[in-house]
This record gives structure tokens, C-alpha cells and sequence, in this order.
């Protein structure tokens, strides 16, 4: 059973990790942050007991999912969208996820798939709005602290013009989780961490998920993505790391490329940031942030910012 390969292999994969950290000490270095602490205030609440089970450092292997799998389970998601459309991006990302669970050898019934799922569709659907030009459509998405990896799940999906898929992280528990999500996706792996040789290479190809750790951002060419997602990311990281953060996704996005955030506005902000201002001083303008109420609309309030195209702003013939 794949399960129990795995298993076996997860103590070597928690070795492969901090082989990486070892070999990017340099890049680490540069980036003047202290990364073995980017969330400090996860440690804490590990600490203090009020996250249960979870674990962001050790990799326990497929047990890992289910844990991640569980702990979106246990919030309340409020949803009100409907319909076909909807009901069918939810039964996609179900599907998806019991054949990922059904590869592992893990149950079902014991584990979250339907909150995850309908909470997958509400970004996918979040994401994607209203029509756009084609010069705004999505055919490279980075997902920026990838969780286990769920943003895969429809993006690989139902995005025919998709061309590149890149998942970003730091904690070695999510990103080994990621690794093990991806590739019972069926998905082929990209990974910085395979790369004793050869220089890693971002690889346009809709069946890869290009990997790589968040402190080698550097490694995405200038202008190349059309959308970065941070889902409940961004006002847990410290000041630093968002400032490093930012900077990387205004270097990284096209002209006209697209931030999608989805987290809490009014409460749960840990670094203390007023995230609107700080956007738009890092180079960002705000496009779409629906009225909606956090905890009785949805869980995490989403919204677009765009890098913007002076010719949008200016207006008149290019």
C-alpha cells in the first residue's frame, strides 16, 4: 500500500528538507530573516494547546493530511453560493480528494473532504469572479503558504488556459504534506528539494507542481506570474517576512497580474499591519473586495489586487 511507503520514507523526507535548508544557507542568509521562526505565533499557540494536534515541523506522513484535512473541518465555513456551476466545482474537488484518500489507503469518513471541498470551490470561484481580458487570464498561479496543497486540486482541474503551477512554502510539515498531496493527485513534481545537480528550472506544464521553499522566491523569474494566492497567509507572518513577501510578489506578478487574499478583516491580525495601506504602498491597487460578512457569508474575507497597467489607469488608445 502507498501508505505505508510512505510512512517509511517520512523520516527520510524530514532529512531531505533540512538537507535544503543546509544547502540554501547562503539564500537564507541574504534574505536577512530568521526563518526557522517565520510564525512565531503558531509556535506560541502550539504551545498553549489551542491547535490541538496539529504539528508544522515534524512530518508525519499521510497522517499529516488527515490532520490538515480535520483542522479545516473543525471551523464552521458559512457558504452561500449555489447552484450548478457551484455544486459542480464542489463535486470535482470531492472527487479529487477521496481519490487522494483512497491512493493513501486513509478513510473517508474520518476526515474533512467536505468542508475542504466546498472551500476549495468558494476560492476557485472567488478567484475567477467576473471575465477578463486575456491579458489578465490566469496561466501562471503561485500559491504562497500552499497549506497541504488543496489549491491544486481545481486550479489542475477546470483552468484549461492554466499553464504553470508553482506552490510555495516554509514549514517542513506542510511542505513535505504538499509533496505527498501533489503527487496522490497524480500530479509529476518539480521540486527544489530533488535538486542535487541540475539548477532548479520553473517547468510550464499543466500536470507539474513546481516546488520550491519560500526563501527561494528568487527562483521565479520577473514578470512571469499572473496570480499569487495567499489564503490565511498573509497577517500571520512577522513584519519582516511580509515585507520580503510583498516585495517578491510585485517583482514576480505581470503588469496587470492579480493577488488574491483571502483572510479576516477586524480580528486575527497577528502582525498588527494595516494590510490596505501596506498594499498599496508596495506597489498594489485594490480591484474587487465583495460586502460580505466574515463568519456568517464565509470564513476569510476575499479580494483582488492587481499590479496595475499605467494604461488601465491613464485611460485612452495604448
Amino acid at each position: 500500500m502507498l501508505s505505508d511507503t510512505l510512512n517509511a520514507t517520512s523520516q527520510y523526507e524530514q532529512d531531505a528538507f533540512v538537507e535544503m535548508f543546509r544547502k540554501d544557507a547562503s539564500w537564507i542568509d541574504a534574505t536577512g530573516l530568521d526563518w526557522d521562526r517565520s510564525w512565531q505565533h503558531l509556535e506560541k499557540r502550539l504551545a498553549e494547546g489551542a491547535l490541538g494536534d496539529m504539528n508544522f515541523h515534524g512530518f508525519l506522513g499521510p497522517e499529516h493530511l488527515t490532520r490538515l484535512y480535520n483542522w479545516i473541518d473543525r471551523i464552521p465555513y458559512p457558504n452561500f453560493l449555489n447552484g450548478p456551476p457551484f455544486e459542480r466545482l464542489v463535486a470535482l474537488a470531492r472527487a479529487a480528494d477521496l481519490a487522494v484518500m483512497d491512493r493513501l489507503g486513509l478513510d473517508p469518513e474520518l476526515h474533512g473532504i467536505d468542508a475542504v471541498s466546498v472551500y476549495n470551490a468558494q476560492d476557485f470561484r472567488f478567484q475567477t469572479p467576473y471575465q477578463v481580458p486575456w491579458r489578465q487570464r490566469v496561466r501562471t498561479f503561485l500559491d504562497f503558504g500552499a497549506g497541504h496543497g488543496r489549491q491544486a486540486n481545481l486550479w489542475l482541474q477546470t483552468a484549461p488556459q492554466l499553464t504553470t503551477f508553482i506552490a510555495v512554502d516554509a514549514f517542513p510539515a506542510t511542505y513535505l504534506t504538499q509533496r505527498l498531496y501533489y503527487q496522490a493527485l497524480g500530479l509529476t513534481l518539480n521540486d527544489h528539494m530533488d535538486m542535487t545537480q541540475q539548477p532548479f528550472v520553473i517547468h510550464e506544464d499543466p500536470k507539474v507542481v513546481n516546488h520550491l521553499p519560500s526563501w527561494r522566491l528568487d527562483l521565479v523569474p520577473d514578470g512571469s506570474v499572473d496570480m499569487v494566492c495567499a489564503v490565511q497567509v498573509l497577517r500571520e507572518l512577522s513584519r519582516g517576512m511580509l515585507r520580503f513577501a510583498l516585495r517578491q510578489f510585485h517583482r514576480i506578478l505581470r503588469t496587470d497580474g492579480a493577488l488574491y487574499i483571502r483572510d479576516h478583516i477586524g480580528f486575527h491580525n497577528v502582525n498588527m499591519v494595516d494590510m490596505d495601506r501596506v498594499l498599496a504602498a508596495s506597489g498594489f491597487v485594490a480591484e474587487w473586495q465583495p460586502a460580505l460578512i466574515d463568519g456568517k457569508d464565509v470564513h476569510g474575507v476575499p479580494r483582488i489586487w492587481r499590479k496595475p497597467n499605467l494604461n488601465a489607469i491613464i485611460g485612452g488608445k495604448v
